[in-house]
């Protein structure tokens, strides 16, 4: 009999976290009016809580959200950074595009990339990472 060992990363340890918050209520927004919570939850001590909230800010698609998850790509922990530049992806909402633009100057490559892809869900462009080109291109099509 063959025994699989379970490789503990910090993805799993997120994975783990994010089950437990959502069994006790702290998952995801299940409406709109969740939103406000979400958004306090972001100023949480645990970097868990702003993780998770960040991840349901995003689900929501709230334009509410958007300043507070702007605000959240400098949190001082790059999973809830990360989680905020995938979440600013996922509203339709044009001021999500500087913040986006800014972050991909971040040292953690999961940032850039989280970045990177919600800017080219939101505007249909492909820069890559690349924070001069999608400057000057936001600066040419910006209204």
């Amino acid at each position: 009999m063959k025994i699989y060992k379970i490789i503990f990363t910090p993805l799993v340890a997120i994975s783990i976290t994010f089950s437990i918050l959502t069994m006790i209520g702290v998952g995801p927004a299940r409406g709109a009016d969740e939103v406000e919570r979400l958004i306090k939850e972001l100023q949480n001590e645990s970097w868990q809580v702003r993780w998770d909230a960040a991840a349901a800010l995003g689900e929501t698609k709230d334009p509410r959200a958007v300043r507070p998850l702007s605000a959240a790509l400098k949190d001082e922990n790059s999973y809830v950074r990360m989680t905020a530049a995938r979440s600013l992806g996922m509203i339709d909402d044009p001021r999500v595009i500087e913040p986006l633009i800014e972050a991909l100057k971040e040292e953690s490559h999961g940032v850039k990339k989280n970045a990177a892809l919600s800017l080219k869900m939101r505007t249909g462009q492909d820069f890559g990472k690349d924070h001069q080109a999608w400057q000057k291109w936001w600066e040419q099509n910006k209204k």
